[in-house]
């Protein structure tokens, strides 16, 4: 599975962009079933088929659950995920003028949309989500000749919400592709605050050399609780690929998580983790049926916040256990990621995923920030004996 940089994503979404932008002519047909409650079921051109259903959480927004994938027509139906969501949005000045944990403390509730949010897909859940199948351009390109000659041209079914806070609104996105990858996304967009301006050590100058808008740290935790073919049978790895001594060797280190831990990206080392199910394989080799945990930062943050002190973490499932940071404690539950690791076996694990975008506020972003998109891969990995398109 290639991976995809954060140009990559950015590129993504603003095909997103131009594509609602357009005539609707352009799109793809949407084959998705009871556009207008809270479960969707769409079948991709391909045949791949996701079902889920979703929930508005006075907290945490946008919330996915029991997400389930048949990757083409006959192949088992598989459960990936049983919940998914944002569990914090940590927004930190650089002038230290204040933090806000946004999911736990106000909540980011989703609000109403209009049609002109969503002029190519369908509002559901009496306007909070839209869902629409977009295309995503090349799936496959082969060459210009022979057996390999051809093209396929790829679906992307989008689902987002969008939430307020202060004077910014966070756009809770998911995108589940006809290949089995989904993109859990955080668009950050609103306004500057003008009441948060500082100096020139830790801002810009916006409209006037006299005002400084202020640098400030967007960190976003997803919590993804898995069940990948069921629950009881996963098994999470961590991934590096580390240079040998000398020319352009790297060798490959596979680590088992078998109890709660804490992890950092590190590019270095070509670093992603995988959960696989134990039992179950589609392939002829036996490999089992795995999902890529990838991520895609360009900043990391490590404030004084004790959570942001690493980027992933992995827990046994507690339903107390349900923010990063602010947690509601009790006799039960710890209040932060750091907390909550330790040293459980891991029996029912949720995987906690963190990135990070430093906002360094642009003349082209007053007043109205542009939306940037940040936040990781999920990849199917040995989900099928071959290609699924």
């Amino acid at each position: 599975m290639t991976r995809i940089s954060q140009t990559g994503i950015r590129t993504f979404a603003a095909l997103i962009l131009l594509i609602l932008g357009s005539s609707a002519a352009q799109a793809a047909p949407t084959n998705c079933i009871n556009p207008t409650i809270t479960s969707v079921d769409c079948q991709m051109k391909n045949g791949a088929r996701w079902e889920l259903s979703w929930a508005n959480d006075a907290k945490k927004g946008l919330v996915l659950s029991n997400i389930t994938l048949t990757p083409k027509p006959n192949a088992p139906r598989t459960l990936i995920l049983e919940q998914a969501s944002l569990a914090q949005v940590l927004l930190a000045y650089d002038n230290n003028s204040g933090t806000e944990h946004l999911a736990s403390d106000a909540g980011l509730p989703l609000t109403p949309l209009s049609a002109s949010d969503c002029p190519l897909g369908n509002l559901v859940g009496g306007g909070l989500v839209c869902q629409m199948v977009l295309p995503r351009g090349y799936a496959w390109r082969g060459g210009p000749s022979g057996s390999s000659a051809g093209q396929i041209q790829g679906e992307t079914l989008v689902i987002f919400g969008v939430s307020a806070a202060g004077g910014n609104t966070y756009i809770h996105q998911w995108l589940f592709d006809d290949a089995g990858t989904i993109q859990p996304m955080l668009g950050v967009s609103g306004q500057l605050d003008q009441l948060k301006d500082s100096t020139a050590a830790t801002g810009w100058p916006i409209s006037a050399p006299t005002r400084f808008a202020t640098n400030r740290f967007h960190t976003a935790y997803w919590r993804l609780h898995f069940a990948l073919g069921g629950q009881g049978n996963e098994l999470f790895q961590q991934l590096d690929h580390t240079a040998a001594n000398s020319g352009y060797n790297h060798n490959q280190t596979i680590t088992d998580i078998t109890t709660e831990g804490k992890f950092n990206i590190s590019p270095e080392s070509q670093r992603f983790w995988m959960v696989k199910d134990k039992v179950i394989s589609n392939a002829p080799n036996g490999q089992k049926i795995t999902f890529e945990i990838i991520p895609q930062h360009t900043s990391v943050h490590r404030g004084a916040d004790p959570f942001t002190g690493f980027d992933v973490y992995i827990t046994q499932n507690r339903t107390c256990e349900q923010f990063a940071s602010h947690n509601p404690t009790n006799p039960a539950c710890a209040a932060d990621l750091p907390g909550f690791v330790n040293g459980e076996l891991l029996g029912d694990p949720v995987a906690w995923v963190g990135t990070t975008w430093h906002q360094v506020p642009r003349a082209e972003d007053e007043s109205d920030i542009q939306t940037h998109w940040q936040g990781f891969i999920l990849a199917p990995r040995d989900f099928t004996a071959t290609s699924p398109l």
